[in-house]
């Protein structure tokens, strides 16, 4: 494997499971250590209410812009637009923008999870329905502050509630969706639910803590969204990766192999196990797993991607735009691939390929924010041209 990583999951995902509450409860308690936090109780840690609540302004959106419209069918019409449009919230993408509703909505900004709890929250209030769902994207990363982490993905569909009528509305449902992963309407999903929803808020609050090494409050949040929804195996996966940055590699594995038993297979799960066994002496065991990761990630266009945004971080640009032209060829539709050679080639000197790709970018691209992001580099691109 040519990069190591520590795996972090910044994730949307479910797994079904039959496990009795009590035993759940359980089970998990083994897996928590309050000793190794001593101040985690001190974290100010966000309530269920706190998460869906409604701002004065959010309450004032539905009122002037939605309820005034005069059928159902236009109120839904007119929300489901009015999240992306300027002219009403213009909500733009920010992949660690892990915040409540009310703060989302404030700031203009979220991810594909702050962007749903937001949605639902204002959808609730204006008598819709949602459906929360788990889109099963292929393994797909993005990078923060020098860690890689999987960007598992959700979305959600608003229908007009109708009693019996609720299997027709949902056919004619909006769905509400960042799109970050090229293609994600190819992908199948699955129907989650609301507390599942919230166990992940706290599990990417989690990371966000432990990204910046402030692990009492990682621990924190990392333990409520298990003991929210003790069947979500990425909050263990992440567990397991704190309890390594504080020495605790005995837990980490335990945690590790907790986290398999529920999630089989589960390559970032895999991947870090496969790091620790590397730090402790293990090779034999880690390069097993090695090789079935690399034999299923060859052909992932993400993989590829990811490599080559760690290769630019570390300036090898010739493996950079290796790593970026396989994955433009697995997949020549997606903006991001594009973005990132253009990036490269930039760095390179050589600006008119960096053009070409810029222009491939904005072509390519599936939002009016990387419209606006990549025609800002374009006309920079441009005055670069005209300098004597």
């Amino acid at each position: 494997m040519s990069y190591r990583m520590s795996a972090l999951l910044l994730t949307f995902l479910v797994w079904g499971c039959s496990t009795t509450p009590s035993r759940v409860t359980s089970d998990v308690e083994q897996y928590l250590h309050d000793d190794l936090f001593p101040n985690h109780l001190s974290a100010q840690i966000e309530t269920s209410e706190d998460v869906f609540a409604l701002s004065e302004e959010m309450k004032l959106f539905i009122s002037e812009h939605v309820m005034r419209q005069r059928s159902p069918v236009a109120q839904l019409k007119t929300l489901s637009r009015g999240i992306f449009e300027h002219s009403d919230i213009g909500i733009m993408y920010q992949n660690d923008a892990n915040t409540v509703a009310a703060e989302t909505f404030a700031n203009g900004t979220a991810n594909c999870l702050s962007l749903t709890i937001m949605t639902y929250a204002l959808a609730d209030h204006a008598g819709f329905g949602v459906d929360f769902q788990q889109v099963n994207v292929p393994e797909f990363w993005i990078r923060r502050q020098g860690s890689s982490i999987l960007n598992r993905h959700i979305n959600l569909k608003l229908y007009q509630k109708g009693r019996d009528l609720d299997t027709l509305f949902r056919k004619q449902a909006y769905t509400i969706d960042f799109n970050q992963v090229s293609g994600t309407s190819y992908f199948s999903n699955n129907l989650i639910s609301k507390p599942r929803v919230l166990s992940l808020f706290y599990n990417n609050k989690g990371v966000d803590y432990l990204l910046v090494n402030d692990f009492d409050t990682a621990y924190a949040y990392l333990k409520k969204g298990i003991m929210t929804d003790p069947l979500l195996s990425d909050s263990y996966t992440n567990l397991g990766v704190l309890y390594r940055k504080v020495g605790q590699d005995e837990w980490a594995e335990k945690i590790y192999q907790k986290a398999l038993t529920m999630s089989p297979g589960d390559n970032t799960t895999l991947e870090n196990l496969s790091t620790l066994y590397r730090a402790t002496g293990r090779e034999s065991e880690a390069e097993q797993i090695d090789r079935v990761l690399m034999a299923e990630r060859r052909a992932n266009p993400y993989y590829h991607f990811l490599l080559g945004e760690q290769a630019l971080e570390q300036l090898d640009l010739a493996k950079a735009e290796s790593h970026f032209t396989q994955a433009i060829k697995l997949h020549s539709r997606n903006h991001e691939f594009y973005f990132a050679m253009a990036r490269t080639m930039f760095l390179m000197g050589n600006n008119k390929a960096s053009q070409r790709y810029m222009n491939l970018a904005l072509r390519y691209s599936e939002s009016e924010s990387d419209e606006l992001r990549y025609q800002y580099k374009l006309n920079s691109y441009s005055q670069l041209d005209k300098r004597p």
